[in-house]
């Protein structure tokens, strides 16, 4: 295993070199006469409103070598592979799942928006219930966050003392909705420290402790029993005091379990640890783990500085675009989306209370029919316009979310036109087709605002080693068979099409995390507590949901079988302030399941008792 002395995060310098200088002569030649047109064009077009004021768009040569280079890459390496969404997992007794839904009908209750059993209350009372709503808030925020889940059970205490008065002001017996939501909030706390008090056990923690524990937990089901809810969580909350006091992180057993949870299960992998925003641990599987097999030569091993195709990862880089274009525009994520859709696309029903939020998070209800799916065809220009002419259904609630990628492809688009002057983009659109404009324009934005901040030389999307060099996917099940190139996602880029390393997506990770060099704080805050761009701890909590919480986290995957060639990868920030990022280039079966779940069962279990 290779140990890196911890440094301040940045671009490691051993990653993969970027596209060469004949290269980039080659592409600029090509693009010569096309920028001299726009320059003039340009020269007579209409200025940046105010909103684009603080982000003003490339410079049109740039554009123009982007253009030709995508144009280029795309002829010459088609798309293969596939991008595809691990199945849902969800779970429904986790604590996190019964706090969404405790959520929900306490949005409905404090704002009456519907008559499903839920009390009348004056409006006093549902200040109460907005009181309560928000303290469940709070907790859902600390939950997966902060390193003692007790803080996340501190809120849920104070949501019950708001529920009980809510109640108490009522006349009349105790109403049976309000008394439902406090049992539930009582019944995740119990769930927390029942999980904590079972993990405690099983890594041998002293039996004087686990017995205060286990009496805690008993007085807290006993206030339960007698209605006492806000006592009840208190006992909770210190039971899951006592246990974290004495339990303990070991980085190193965190890095052992996962080397031991990929070794021999992989074709080749790659993955990288960051403690504190520095580098602690990197590996690649050198001794028998290939980027290339003998069956596509020349072979080349794995390693953790080569770049691979990321897939759905590439949904984290879109939605730290997005947030970072918004910020900049002075727009938030309720805006609607309808405004900054292309003048030329039909706007189908409901589009219009569609919000930045709707796509963030799987809630667009857009491509019902799941047509974006697994291809290059499914997310380009033409794709995305139809669904927004199609239109939707309707909104989902967070607990009934549906990952589509079409949601993150359309980022591609609504990044440029939140960014630059519509009148800009025709004068690039006159000269090159909108997809490629959009493209390039996309990813110039992330490279700029999102890659570079975080020390990462990526220009697009495009491959950036030639075919013979490119890492490629392969199938466990078929050691021996070829591989699966993944050739150039640039004009469906969005969900999916970035190239990056382990090194690289550590990076970003840390930046994005313990820096300010991407997002500033409160940005970095709303995207943590409404999962904006992070997997959906409810219809995903099987691959997220550890011992600790749901942790922050986005995985990677090119094909829906395991028996087919393709990858898989994750990247997940922890409760501690550690980081991970693995990427494996087959696809098979392994002890632990997806690569998400191998990054979160690794953590769970470097818990332990001294």
């Amino acid at each position: 295993m290779a140990r890196s002395t911890p440094a301040p995060v940045g671009h490691d310098p051993m990653s993969a070199k970027r596209a060469s200088d004949s290269v980039a002569s080659t592409l600029f030649t090509a693009a010569k006469a096309a920028t001299v047109l726009v320059l003039l064009a340009l020269a007579a077009g209409p200025s940046l409103p105010a909103h684009a004021q603080s982000a003003p768009p490339p410079s049109t040569a740039h554009i123009a070598r982007l253009i030709a280079a995508i144009q280029a890459s795309s002829a010459a390496n088609p798309a293969g592979g596939a991008v595809a969404a691990p199945p849902e997992a969800p779970d429904p007794t986790a604590p996190s799942t019964v706090l969404y839904r405790v959520l929900d009908d306490l949005d409905a209750l404090a704002a009456r928006r519907d008559a499903r059993g839920l009390p009348a209350l004056t409006p006093a009372d549902r200040r109460h219930v907005a009181r309560a709503r928000d303290a469940v808030q709070v907790a859902l925020d600390r939950y997966g966050t902060s390193p003692n889940p007790a803080d996340a059970l501190r809120s849920l205490a104070e949501a019950a003392r708001s529920l009980q008065a809510a109640d108490a002001a009522r006349r009349g017996p105790p109403h049976a909705t309000l008394v439902r939501l406090s049992n539930d909030i009582a019944g995740a706390a119990r769930d927390v420290a029942v999980a904590l008090v079972r993990h405690a056990t099983s890594v041998g923690m002293r039996p004087h402790v686990i017995a205060e524990v286990q009496r805690r937990i008993a007085l807290g089901q006993v206030a339960s029993f007698k209605a006492q809810y806000s006592v009840a969580i208190g006992h909770f909350g210190g039971a899951a005091d006592d246990i974290l006091s004495n339990l303990t992180f070991d980085i190193d057993r965190f890095e052992q379990n996962l080397q031991g949870a990929l070794d021999g299960w992989t074709i080749g992998h790659a993955y990288t640890i960051g403690l504190n925003g520095a580098p602690y641990g990197q590996d690649a599987d050198n001794d028998d783990g290939d980027a290339r097999t003998a069956e596509d030569p020349p072979p080349s091993a794995q390693s953790v500085g080569k770049e691979m195709y990321v897939a759905s990862m590439a949904k984290t880089l879109s939605a730290v675009g997005l947030l970072k274009a918004l910020n900049g525009a002075g727009l938030s994520v309720d805006d609607d989306i309808a405004p900054y859709l292309p003048e030329s696309w039909v706007q189908g029903p409901n589009v219009d209370d569609l919000t930045f939020k709707h796509l963030l998070t799987h809630r667009s209800g857009l491509d019902p029919m799941g047509l974006s799916g697994t291809s290059l065809e499914g997310q380009e220009f033409a794709a995305l316009a139809d669904y927004i002419a199609d239109g939707t259904p309707g909104t989902l609630t967070f607990n009934t979310a549906e990952y589509t990628n079409a949601n993150f492809s359309l980022m591609r688009i609504l990044i440029p036109r939140i960014t630059a002057d519509a009148g800009v983009i025709t004068n690039y659109t006159n000269i090159w087709p909108e997809d490629v404009v959009y493209a390039a324009m996309y990813a110039d934005f992330i490279r700029a605002e999102v890659l570079d901040p975080a020390g990462v030389d990526a220009q697009d999307c495009s491959p950036d080693q030639g075919a013979s060099e490119r890492t490629l996917g392969y199938a466990l099940s078929i050691p021996d068979g070829p591989g699966t190139d993944f050739g150039d996602w640039s004009l469906g880029c969005g969900a999916t099409g970035w190239y990056l390393s382990a090194i690289e997506l550590g990076s970003f990770m840390a930046h994005l995390r313990h820096t300010d060099d991407i997002i500033d704080a409160p940005t970095r805050a709303l995207m943590d507590s409404q999962s904006l761009g992070w997997l959906n701890p409810v219809t995903m909590a099987g691959y997220v949901d550890g011992v600790f919480g749901p942790y922050r986290a986005h995985g990677g995957d090119s094909a829906v079988l395991q028996t087919t060639p393709g990858m898989s990868g994750c990247m997940m920030k922890y409760p501690v302030a550690v980081e991970a990022t693995v990427l494996i280039n087959s696809r098979g079966d392994n002890p632990g399941g997806h690569a998400c779940t191998l990054l979160r069962d690794a953590y769970d279990n470097a818990w332990d008792a001294p």
